[in-house]
């Protein structure tokens, strides 16, 4: 528990530390801004940024949001000087902006009861109510007296009214309670849109029917649903389509019209909303003007640069193909042929709000259609739910998973029973073949039980170090050892940690117990048993054998010990937030282990220890890896070259080491000289193997990166700095990625920063077959799936593979872009992005929003789907090799689509190997 503590407490301090270091390099970078403002009359600066200036010496008051009857949170309510209302959490993220300019006059009510906390309900004009629970009446005083004076130097009112607490819990409408509201009234809409309202309501069902149709939507309310911006351009042409009396909300009735349009319309009124969109003054006409205006309304969505500087040309050639060019206005007859010109079926074209999600059944298929690949039906056995179909469904799960980790399941069995042996081995001379002791006597089984659990102890703890030899693991990988499973190296180092914990837990609870009997017996039984100790005249007591014993001592430092590094492995936040603390208990906490597992059983009070014969092997093996590590790290290397990329991204280029070897894939340890120089995090190698130098990307996050980041960053380097921050390296490590080449088709899946991996193989692929350099090459065919939520954050990736597709002259790389922002397929907006892309591709052989040749896609990827259309194309092959990198849980479904794929039993079989960062 103290230890989960201690733990808590760091993650606590790592969090709040890494949102001060943060704060404080906007700060830095806000002011170099300022000053090339001075210098220059150009402000480069991000709004948040601007914002969080504005706010330093804004008046604040502290107080509890009332959110509903069983939530609220304590909140910081400050007022800034551009005129907005800021509510942030105890850490200082914003949780809601409150805007007074389109107000004259705000209402206030609060309440007068001193028995009970003092409440404030601010009503916000087409927003929802903001309800504030203050500590005393002084504070609220306060906030009464800021808010007017804010109001005021901004020309606004205040009113104030007096209420009762019944009463403002009674109406206040808050988030949640609006949130409600507006997820029945589109369930209403969409119900009677479709057609299935047809259950019978209550009385109170009925009112609370009747009370969301009378609901109004407002713009914000409006884009929440939709998931965008309120200041979108496609949000306020849309609003402003259906709100044609320009009221500024939006009624039950146009809201209805809307789906009506799209669920009920033909394709024609489906394309019509869109033109509608356009025709802001309702004359049946629209110039070019407003067309590329909706279409750049789209680009802003994707952040799309590229397609920004593209779309007005392409569009002109668009014009000219169809016969437009030289119009100055387009009829709806000229919009329909120029949006229906491609592949896509419009007329399942709708709109996915929260809460409600369109499907379209297809009556001829029997089935809703949302498939981005072609693909033969295939037999389901899991649709048989029948319990001969359950059992058979079962059957095939346990027989695939058996075949997918046969590796995994051999080397555990052999550990296991290992384990036991020596458990029982240890176990039966104690509790029958020694009798030249009468320990037996006086502990009973205890001492049995605590001896075998030592010894499997010992065992495990030996083989620990083995897991941990990451040099070896790489130079054995190399050697193309197909029989060992190396990329479960980490998952069974935690199974054998975890197994020598529980023997660990046993050894101590019963040494417990057994030191309870000792403290019991006669002083004379004690010169008997523990004949190599001398004892005084009374018996000694339970804390002499635990705390002024040498295996007692040690044994409650070993808990200790052992507790912490547990804990500080364990538990996923302090890998994420605090792994300088995870690396310090692993680092140093192996070393303290280890002597105090030897020291524990030098007295032999119970029987010789075996620990030190089990721990000669591995320790060589160990000793020999971090002999070669030590070496690895004592070069220190000289930055080439660094860059800031967009998306807190910092590219470091750096000296290649002599007799660096390694393959595409591998990943090192990276230190810095500047700061934590005994610190190192991984990193995956973007370089190719035939380079000269060395490289990473490195997206700032955690407390260390940011400053890996800002000791590269020119403009804020201290000018006293004279020498620049060197590296130092250790590896390369193997990874499930470097074995890439050993198939002849390959499918890549990486999703956010695990694309790095890829940026090195797909160079390395390319490389080699261009040039010939790779003799005897097995892989022919790649398929490389990235997942993103948008292309901004990974420029410098797009980049990249646009270097890729140049040299790819034998088109062995297939790629498809997975941009997970966006909706489902049949979403209008998201439709509209298909029709922009394939007219694009059509006129100029690349993607509207890349520049490359390669397939987007708008949404999530259905992985098992993209497998089978894989394994379809390539059926005279035996295995398709399946590499996935990035988080976790998109590896777990990249697993589980390749376990699903080959549960079909036939050829070819798909083998996954996985990274996780």
């Amino acid at each position: 528990m103290l230890s989960f503590l201690a733990a808590y407490i760091l993650l606590k301090y790592r969090g709040r530390k890494r949102r001060k270091y943060i704060k404080h390099h906007q700060d830095q970078v806000y002011q170099h801004s300022l000053d090339d403002y001075r210098t220059n009359g150009a402000l480069h600066v991000h709004s948040d940024q601007m914002t969080n200036n504005q706010e330093k010496g804004s008046e604040k008051v502290v107080a509890t949001e009332w959110l509903h009857c069983n939530l609220s949170r304590p909140v910081k309510v400050k007022f800034a000087s551009d005129g907005q209302v800021h509510v942030e959490n105890r850490k200082g993220n914003r949780l809601r902006t409150i805007t007074i300019k389109s107000v004259s006059a705000m209402m206030l009510e609060v309440t007068e009861d001193s028995t009970e906390d003092p409440l404030a309900l601010l009503r916000i004009h087409k927003e929802h109510d903001l309800v504030l629970i203050f500590e005393n009446m002084a504070i609220r005083r306060k906030f009464i007296e800021i808010l007017t004076q804010f109001l005021k130097a901004h020309g606004k009112e205040l009113v104030i009214t007096p209420t009762s607490h019944e009463h403002i819990f009674t109406t206040a409408e808050t988030k949640e309670k609006r949130q409600q509201r507006l997820e029945r009234f589109f369930k209403i809409a969409y119900a009677q849109a479709f057609g299935i309202d047809k259950k019978e309501r209550s009385a109170v069902e009925q009112k609370e029917c009747e009370d969301a149709m009378n609901l109004k939507l407002t713009r914000v309310d409006f884009a929440e649903a939709l998931a965008m911006k309120p200041t979108c351009v496609f949000i306020e042409k849309m609003f402003n389509c259906i709100d044609r009396q320009r009221e500024g909300r939006i009624s039950f009735q146009q809201f209805l019209q809307l789906i009506m349009h799209l669920s009920q319309g033909d394709e024609k009124a489906r394309i019509k909303v869109l033109f509608d969109m356009c025709d802001s003054d309702r004359s049946g006409l629209i110039e070019p003007a407003q067309l590329f205006e909706l279409l750049r309304s789209l680009l802003d969505m994707t952040a799309s640069q590229k397609g920004a500087a593209g779309m007005d040309a392409v569009t002109w050639k668009l014009f000219e193909d169809f016969g437009l060019k030289g119009k100055k206005k387009l009829s709806f007859d000229d919009f329909f042929s120029l949006i229906t010109d491609q592949t896509h079926d419009l007329s399942k074209v709708g709109l996915d709000f929260k809460g409600v999600h369109q499907t379209f059944f297809d009556p001829k298929a029997g089935r809703t259609v949302r498939h981005d690949f072609v693909l033969e039906p295939t037999a389901d056995v899991s649709a048989d739910n029948t319990l001969r179909g359950r059992v058979k469904a079962l059957h095939a799960h346990l027989l695939t998973y058996i075949e997918e980790h046969k590796q995994q399941i051999f080397y555990l069995c052999v550990f296991y029973v290992a384990i036991l042996g020596v458990w029982i081995e240890r176990f039966s001379f104690y509790m029958f073949l020694n009798e030249t002791s009468d320990l037996r006597k006086v502990m009973g089984v205890g001492i049995a039980i605590t001896r075998g659990s030592a010894a499997a102890m010992s065992l495990a703890f030996s083989i620990l170090l083995m897991t941990v030899c990451r040099n070896i693991i790489t130079w054995i990988r190399d050697l193309a050892c197909p029989y060992i499973p190396f990329d479960s190296a980490v998952t069974f180092h935690k199974v054998i940690a975890l197994t020598g914990g529980f023997f660990a837990l046993v050894h101590t609870i019963g040494h417990l117990i057994n030191f309870y009997h000792v403290s019991t017996q006669p002083i004379e039984h004690l010169r008997c048993l523990f004949r190599e100790m001398s004892f005084g005249p009374a018996p000694p007591s339970f804390a002499f054998w635990v705390f002024k014993t040498l295996t007692g001592l040690t044994g409650v430092l070993l808990v200790i010990v052992m507790s912490i590094m547990f804990v500080f492995a364990l538990w996923p936040k302090i890998q994420q937030q605090a792994y300088r603390y995870f690396w310090l208990s692993h680092r140093f906490g192996y070393i303290a282990f280890y002597v105090l597992c030897i020291l524990h059983g030098l007295p032999r009070l119970t029987g010789e220890a075996h620990f030190p014969w089990y721990l000669i092997v591995p320790t060589v093996f160990f000793v020999f890896d971090r002999l070669i590590g030590v070496k690895q790290t004592a070069l220190e290397l000289e930055v080439i070259e660094s860059e800031l990329l967009p998306s807190d991204v910092v590219h470091l280029k750096f000296t290649r080491p002599p007799d660096f070897v390694y393959r595409s894939g591998q990943w090192i340890r990276l230190f810095c000289t500047a700061f934590c120089p005994q610190e190192a995090h991984p990193f995956t190698l973007t370089t190719k193997p035939h380079d000269n130098y060395l490289s990473v990307h490195v997206k700032a996050q955690g407390i260390w990166t940011w400053k890996l980041r800002e000791a590269f960053d020119t403009n804020l380097i201290a000018e006293e700095r004279s020498l620049q921050p060197r590296l130092r390296i250790e590896g390369p490590f193997g990874g499930g990625n470097q074995d890439w080449y050993k198939y002849e088709t390959v499918v890549m899946v990486g999703a956010g920063m695990g694309v790095t991996p890829y940026a090195s193989i797909l160079k390395d692929l390319v490389f080699g077959t261009s040039t010939n350099r790779f003799s005897g090459f097995h892989c022919k065919k790649v398929y490389f799936m990235w997942i993103c939520p948008s292309h901004k954050p990974f420029e410098w990736f797009v980049e990249t593979l646009h270097e890729i597709e140049k040299l790819d002259v034998t088109r062995v790389l297939e790629m498809h872009i997975f941009v997970t922002q966006f909706f489902n397929k049949f979403d209008l907006r998201t439709t509209m992005l298909y029709v922009c892309e394939n007219h694009f591709q059509r006129l100029s052989k690349k993607s509207l929003f890349t520049g490359l040749k390669a397939i987007n896609h708008f949404g999530r990827p259905d992985i098992p789907e993209f497998l089978r259309y894989v394994k379809n194309r390539h059926r005279h092959v035996a295995t398709v090799g399946v590499l996935s990198c990035g988080p976790k849980t998109m590896t777990e479904n990249v697993g589980n689509g390749c376990e699903l794929v080959n549960r079909d039993r036939d050829f070819p079989r798909l083998v996954h190997h996985s990274e996780n960062f």
